[in-house]
């Protein structure tokens, strides 16, 4: 029987901190451009971080959208769209990122090994 790849991986990360190793923190952004971010009470600045590509203004993702009913705002007014499940299809659009998504005040999820270089994952919402 396999063990749960997720169990074993916080499993090793909690035998790595132990020792010194590898270690999951939070932090709070400080500021989005140049980020500065909260790490346990001492400002980090930029240059201490690797971050998410999707996290970054100007990074893009394909998508794809298939049926449904939303809205939309442009031109200054609100617009309706409603499609019957498997009557459109839209694929190999682009999402641009034309702002960073980081914000003042997000908590995000810090990958360190040694306290000085941070590898930021994601965004994180306490639920």
């Amino acid at each position: 029987m396999r063990t749960d790849p997720y169990a074993e991986l916080l499993t090793l990360m909690r035998s790595e901190s132990d020792t010194g190793g590898v270690r999951l923190m939070l932090g709070t952004v400080k500021r989005a451009e140049p980020l500065l971010v909260d790490v346990g009470g001492t400002d980090q600045e930029a240059g201490r971080f690797y971050l998410c590509g999707r996290l970054a203004r100007g990074s893009s993702e394909t998508a794809a959208l298939t049926g449904g009913t939303g809205g939309f705002t442009t031109g200054g007014g609100e617009r309706g769209v409603s499609m019957d499940p498997g009557s459109f299809s839209l694929t190999g659009a682009a999402l641009s990122r034309t702002e960073p998504v980081l914000k003042a005040g997000d908590t995000v999820l810090l990958l360190t090994e040694n306290r000085q270089t941070f590898f930021l994952i994601d965004k994180v919402v306490h639920l």
